[in-house]
């Protein structure tokens, strides 16, 4: 480095080279020692713009400057929408209970009085809603229907009083519950089409809720993931947008 070079530089400096003039460098032919190779380099490095050294404001590095875009659904309002280890929680607690009633019944089968009990159950529709929703005449009739018809029978009624708003959803959630544990696997189609008809039935009261009616929406939410996940009806997972 020249002596101009040595004042900037001060201890930083590492070799005392001899400067060049600009006419003396033929571009055109290589170095013939490391002193000429050392006098081009800095030749060249004084004809380039100096570097500004500029100290960082670190508070603006500090502070966020990334916004992040909210996916709103366009269906329903975040808050009605259940996390997923709620919804794993409601499936396994619904899997005990039916692994207790599929122990029981195997118990009621080799039991004669269930067999005779279970033959003076009704299909009379009115009797069935009195059953439910009012007081318990179940005496009116008598029929031998085999025990899944019977739960899909009481499935539709159900669906069809839901429906016409006879009742509400928050009467008749702890009905669908009970018939989904009891219902017997394999299913036929007929009980997934009323099983799936309910909570399509849900989905809809779902997308008018309001916010002060969160418990009319619980056990809307309840059915539906039960339907959806454990019977898996998984394309109504799509229009119910559970996986939040």
């Amino acid at each position: 480095m020249d002596e101009e070079d040595c004042n900037e530089y001060g201890s930083l400096r590492a070799f005392i080279i001899k400067p060049i003039e600009s006419d003396k460098i033929d571009y055109s032919k290589i170095p013939t020692s490391a002193e000429e190779y050392l006098q081009r380099v800095n030749f060249e490095a004084k004809t380039q713009r100096l570097v500004v050294k500029s100290t960082p404001n670190i508070e603006k590095l500090r502070k966020n400057h990334l916004k992040n875009k909210e996916i709103k659904s366009n269906v329903y309002p975040q808050y009605i929408l259940v996390r997923k280890d709620i919804q794993d929680s409601i499936i396994s607690d619904f899997s005990q209970l039916r692994q207790i009633i599929d122990k029981h019944r195997l118990q009621f089968l080799r039991d004669e009085k269930f067999l005779l009990t279970r033959e003076e159950l009704p299909d009379d529709e009115e009797c069935w809603l009195r059953y439910f929703f009012g007081k318990p005449k179940l005496h009116d009739k008598d029929t031998k229907q085999e025990f899944s018809t019977l739960i899909y029978t009481l499935l539709q009624y159900l669906l069809k009083w839901l429906e016409n708003g006879s009742i509400d959803i928050v009467q008749s959630a702890p009905w669908v519950y009970s018939l989904l544990a009891c219902i017997e696997i394999p299913l036929e189609s007929n009980v997934f089409s009323v099983m799936r008809n309910l909570a399509r039935f849900g989905i809809n009261i779902l997308k008018n809720i309001e916010n002060s009616s969160c418990r009319e929406a619980c056990p809307i939410h309840m059915i539906i993931i039960l339907i959806a996940r454990y019977f898996q009806q998984f394309d109504l997972i799509e229009s119910y947008r559970m996986n939040y």
